[in-house]
């Protein structure tokens, strides 16, 4: 749980787990406090985990013409799972955390929703890198 203002991943922390809004709503910021990324809200997840996502190659097109021009050097490199944006409450938030083993678990058993997540991932990814490259 975590209180209004409250800083629930800082940039650069390690986070291989997956965490998901419970009830609340997360301001994502960029490197820059003050750049707004997005906000999550009940039921959204954030996965700085990469790992194993050989299906989704290319989301980007659909980011439209600003791309990322970070070149990554595999298709699972995500920094070290460390995050390229802050996440911080905007009310009094509840989080859960799926850990990263448990998440395997849930791929293996279920192949649609891990293409689902991770292409959710690969595009915020893909935006926070955008963010970050303004500030390099």
């Amino acid at each position: 749980m975590f209180q209004n203002h409250e800083f629930i991943l800082k940039v650069g922390q390690h986070c291989s787990d997956t965490l998901v809004i419970l009830d609340g709503q997360v301001s994502v910021l960029g490197l820059n406090d003050r750049e707004t990324i997005g906000v999550l809200t009940s039921g959204s997840h954030y996965s700085n985990s990469l790992a194993c996502d050989k299906a989704q190659l290319s989301p980007t097109k659909l980011i439209g013409k600003q791309r990322s021009i970070v070149t990554m050097n595999h298709l699972d490199d995500n920094f070290e799972s460390k995050s390229l944006v802050h996440l911080v409450a905007q009310s009094f938030v509840v989080v859960g955390v799926i850990k990263q083993a448990d998440l395997e678990h849930l791929y293996h058993a279920y192949p649609q929703w891990q293409t689902m997540m991770q292409t959710l991932n690969r595009f915020f990814f893909e935006i926070c890198k955008i963010s970050a490259e303004k500030y390099c």
